[in-house]
């Protein structure tokens, strides 16, 4: 994975992306005002700050891992269309998720609390009618297995589609296991603790375990600079 270049995620992200932006794509000055009321509805995750296709990506980057049951949700204002945009509007949606059980932890000074409130995916609306928006949802009353990451508002989940559990398991068919996360379906949530307990994290992000997410390309970044630069100064003969 390449810390330095954001650019390189997953095609999954892309493509999450591109259905993202084409629900709310503007130009002139409004863009960024509706980039902000987009990442608050969808949480930092929707920018895909850092990857996490892999479990060592989980190990990596996430504080937590934990199994949770979505127990509410709150529809949130509608996002404008722009004018002459001939895309549908967008309605946000924050959800509230209950940890039910957690698998794994990395070593951080705080963890997220027993209920978690995010910004996920919500709806569209078109001709007064709200349709669901998005892949891999959060539903309420469903349970799904979450890698916490830390943000600068408090805690959304690394991967941007939801990865459902129920018996015990991940379960067979989900949308994103057809992408970045097929080494998870179907898996029992008991080897996914397991194979988690087996990985380390790369040494160079330890000390940024408690980095929220907007900033930590930065810092890998930098410490990635330092660490070739100390890798090569060692390598340069002594006059």
């Amino acid at each position: 994975m390449n810390y330095a270049e954001p650019m390189g995620r997953s095609v999954l992200v892309c493509a999450v992306l591109v259905f993202a932006l084409s629900l709310i794509s503007c130009g002139g000055g409004d863009e960024d005002e509706r980039a902000r009321e987009e990442s608050r509805y969808f949480g930092a995750g929707i920018d895909g700050y850092l990857p996490g296709e892999s479990l060592q990506d989980w190990v990596d980057h996430a504080v937590q891992v934990s199994v949770v049951t979505v127990i509410s949700e709150q529809q949130l204002t509608t996002l404008p269309t722009p004018e002459g945009s001939d895309q549908p509007s967008s309605v946000g949606r924050h959800v509230t998720l209950r940890i039910e059980q957690t698998i794994w932890q990395g070593k951080a000074d705080v963890y997220p609390p027993t209920e978690v409130t995010i910004g996920t995916w919500g709806w569209t609306l078109d001709d007064g009618e709200l349709r669901p928006a998005g892949r891999g949802r959060y539903e309420v009353g469903r349970t799904y297995l979450v890698p916490f990451m830390r943000t600068q508002d408090g805690w959304t989940p690394l991967v941007l589609s939801s990865i459902p559990v129920s018996g015990g398991s991940v379960e067979s068919g989900f949308p994103a296991a057809r992408e970045a996360y097929a080494d998870l379906d179907g898996l029992a949530i008991a080897d996914v603790a397991e194979q988690l307990a087996a990985l380390k994290p790369d040494p160079l992000l330890a000390s940024l375990v408690g980095v929220p997410a907007e900033e930590r390309w930065a810092a890998i970044a930098q410490a990635r600079e330092q660490a070739t630069a100390t890798a090569q100064a060692g390598r340069i003969p002594t006059p």
